[in-house]
């Protein structure tokens, strides 16, 4: 069978048409040789002519002399110029359908031509199947119509008019006529038949002829790519041989080769520099001047894996071990090896390296302690401490517990504010090291960060000594360090937690001594506290109220009430401050100080401040739209300090404004001035920037902070809040009436606006009019109020009255 390109192939349109030109040209070709055969045919069919015009002559023509002699000549005469047509084409234009149609004429017309001159002898009727026979060497079916015509033409016309000349004298006859004509339909039938069938065959041939030139194109294609593939292969044989050898010369790595069968190994010379060899040492070819240079605490685990190895328990061999150098020193080596093994999986051959990865290790080991240790202090930090808390819970001594002390020194910030960094770190140094220098040794301090230690107490007794170790460092640390000529006093405050079996995680332990240390601290300082179940019922239920805090910025349980703040002339609403309140489906209206410190810890404050300042912005926008265009209105948003340092907000600020249409000039932003302390380097930049916007800026709680009077000039500030706890001791005390209006003259002498906190009687805002403080907010106006309450209260008369 011969292959057929698959329907759908990418390559059978290409295929079809190679078959295609390869069948027109064996087509081509043999209607050449056809031609060619017919110009022999021609020629002999013509001498055949002169022959039978002379040997058979006229006589043969019914008895006696024929008075038509001459016309046998002439007939002679025309089958020359019947020949020399279809010769004239053969060269003029070889194996063209044209060439081939007037050849099929000619040579009936010569088939006519002999019947005639033979006298319509029966024998001569035979040219004309003879003829019609070699007109299928052209495999063309087509020559048999042009062919066939001339003869049914020539027959009938001289069968009906001579028929004697075409069917002899004798046998002339009417059905002799229908008798030829049978007899070449019938040839004809088989002819064309036999044509069309050797154009199939010939279709099939060029079809096989052009796929096996594909396939041997492939295979040529094929045998050239795997040639090169070849030489490449060599090349790169050669090249790898050349890079082995120069490896193996070059290389800094000792290059060994150990015969297992008969215990010799190879040595290359890199091994004697690697040692501290002089280069004409004798290594010897045994394993014992390798194994005998490495350190004993290394030799037995280096034996045990290389036998598992080589018995092939592992798959493969890599170990560092210690060798010992010329030098007297050691040096971490780095072993890898590979084995040949034989039939059985035994072993006979072991090739490897040898690196000295000294310098690897020794920065391996700066980093682990980078990693592990604290850069300024040398102390472990947090990381190893919880590696060593783990394994302290994970394998206790028996009859022992273990304890966590979360140390946090007081007024470090006020130390390194007053006398700068470089005397914290100074102090945070000389705290390291009386931590060395009186813990135990099995005990463990770490730096957290700051001014934050921890220590792991491991295998105490109980509670009673870990108070005893308590009290001791409490007076170790009472005692003054010796900073740059200054002596300072850092006591610390001191969280607790015993291991009481019911931690099994490091995080719990240190969590619950923060939480310690955190009530020491608002105990009074210089003290440790232990924790307890009271402490710990209230870290759950802070736990659970941050859950609940979440939940409740989910669920928009998160409301913006608005407490007008007024003139002390007028009592005229000139503005709200927004503040958040936590409405609980269970418990209520939840106070500010329980969730605005949480939402402060976790980072949430953020989400919650920016959305408190959308929610506000669009409410000044609706109160805007409503007011007359001349009353004064403004909005007074608060921004805490993980606000402040957040690096999005003013972004998110910027976007907000432009959303909702409203004037910068009527916000007012309210930063605490311990928020501003706090961050006093990025505070700077972060309020520059805010102004940029053209925001108003108010400092909030002012007088309750560290560096008051600095904040006023530093800042850009517009509003001075005075702290309610000024206001609440107004008439009290002669002193806070002085120190008010100083700050009110302050703050008016650079041009700020005043407002006073937490007026809840008309006698405070009376003494506030006296002062010249020309605003004032606080439950004597009204409490925070929700939106629709505020704009009520925008629309009518308030009711409070204006002090005297």
């Amino acid at each position: 069978m011969h292959p057929t390109p698959t329907t759908g192939s990418p390559s059978m349109p290409d295929t079809n048409a190679a078959v295609e030109a390869r069948f027109k040209q064996d087509f081509y070709e043999n209607a050449c040789r056809a031609d060619k055969l017919f110009a022999v045919l021609m020629v002999l069919q013509l001498i055949a002519g002169v022959i039978g015009a002379i040997a058979l002559t006229p006589r043969t023509w019914a008895g006696g002399e024929s008075w038509v002699h001459l016309h046998v000549w002439a007939s002679v005469g025309i089958g020359m110029a019947i020949a020399a047509g279809p010769l004239f084409m053969i060269w003029a234009r070889p194996g063209q359908p044209a060439t081939r149609y007037t050849i099929a004429v000619a040579q009936m017309l010569f088939s006519i031509l002999l019947i005639h001159i033979s006298g319509g002898r029966i024998e001569a009727h035979f040219h004309i199947f003879g003829s019609l026979a070699f007109l299928a060497f052209y495999r063309d079916w087509r020559v048999f119509i042009p062919a066939t015509a001339v003869i049914a033409v020539d027959h009938l016309v001289r069968g009906i008019f001579w028929p004697e000349s075409v069917f002899g004298v004798l046998a002339a006859s009417p059905w002799r006529a229908a008798e030829h004509a049978g007899w070449v339909l019938f040839e004809d039938f088989f002819l064309v038949w036999s044509c069309v069938q050797s154009c199939k065959e010939m279709r099939l041939i060029a079809q096989t002829q052009v796929n096996l030139e594909e396939t041997n194109q492939a295979i040529e294609v094929k045998v050239q790519q795997r040639t090169e593939e070849l030489h490449a292969s060599n090349d790169a044989l050669r090249a790898s041989d050349e890079r082995y050898r120069l490896v193996v010369e070059g290389t800094r790595e000792a290059v060994w080769d150990w015969d297992l069968t008969t215990n010799k190994v190879y040595y290359a010379p890199n091994w004697r520099p690697l040692l501290g060899l002089a280069p004409d040492t004798e290594m010897g070819n045994t394993p014992a001047a390798w194994f005998g240079r490495i350190t004993s605490s290394n030799l037995q685990s280096f034996q045990g894996k290389l036998d598992r190895y080589l018995k092939g328990e592992t798959t493969e061999f890599d170990i560092e071990v210690e060798m010992l150098h010329e030098d007297g020193e050691t040096r971490w080596m780095l072993c890898r090896a590979a084995a040949s093994r034989d039939g059985q999986g035994r072993a006979v051959r072991l090739t490897g390296s040898l690196t000295d990865i000294s310098e690897l290790k020794n920065a391996q080991n700066k980093l682990r302690r980078m990693a592990e240790f604290d850069q300024l202090t040398d102390l472990p930090n947090r990381d190893y401490l919880h590696q060593r808390l783990r394994s302290a819970l994970a394998e206790p001594t028996e009859g022992m517990t273990s304890a966590v002390a979360f140390f946090d020194f007081d007024r470090f910030k006020v130390i390194n504010d007053s006398l700068g960094h470089n005397a914290g770190d100074a102090l945070l140094k000389s705290i390291a090291e009386r931590f060395r220098t009186h813990l135990r040794p099995r005990d463990t301090v770490a730096r957290f960060g700051g001014d934050e230690f921890v220590v792991l107490l491991r295998d105490v007794t109980g509670e009673a000594q870990v108070r005893e170790i308590c009290a001791r460092l409490i007076q170790l640390f009472a005692e003054p360090h010796q900073i740059d000529g200054h002596e300072i006093v850092s006591t610390a405050s001191i969280g607790v937690v015993v291991n009481d079996s019911r931690y099994q995680d490091p995080d719990e332990m240190i969590r619950d001594a923060d939480a310690a240390m955190y009530r020491a601290k608002s105990n009074g300082r210089d003290s440790y506290k232990m924790f307890d179940t009271v402490m710990h019922d209230e870290a759950m239920a802070r736990l659970n109220m941050e859950h609940e805090f979440r939940r409740a910025i989910e669920l928009q349980q998160i409301e913006v009430h608005y407490q007008p703040i007024v003139t002390t002339a007028e009592g005229e609403i000139v503005g709200f401050e927004a503040l958040a309140r936590w409405v609980h489906p269970e418990r209520g209206v939840i106070n500010p100080d329980q969730f605005i410190p949480l939402a402060e810890e976790t980072g949430l404050i953020v989400e919650l401040g920016e959305w408190v300042f959308k929610q506000a912005c669009n409410q000044l926008r609706g109160w805007l739209a409503a007011l007359p265009s001349s009353r004064e209105m403004s909005v007074a948003i608060n921004v805490s300090r993980r606000q402040l340092i957040h690096p999005q907000m003013i972004e998110n600020f910027r976007r907000v404004l432009h959303e909702t249409g409203v004037p910068p000039e009527r916000v007012c932003l309210e930063i605490t001035e311990s928020a501003i302390m706090d961050e006093r380097d990025d505070a700077e930049q972060v309020i520059r920037k805010l102004k940029q916007l053209g925001v108003k800026l108010a400092l909030d709680d002012f007088g309750t902070g560290q560096s008051s009077l600095s904040c006023l000039h530093r800042f850009p500030i517009d509003v001075l809040k005075i702290d309610r706890s000024f206001v609440r001791n107004l008439g009290e005390s002669v002193a806070f009436s002085a120190v008010l209006s100083s700050i009110i003259s302050l703050g008016h002498n650079l041009n700020m606006r005043i407002v006073g906190e937490g007026i809840e009687s008309p006698e405070q805002l009376a003494q506030l009019q006296a002062l010249e403080c020309e605003h004032a907010q606080g439950y004597y106006f009204a409490p925070p109020l929700r939106p629709n309450d505020a704009t009520k209260l925008l629309g009518s008369k308030p009711a409070w009255t204006r002090a005297a």
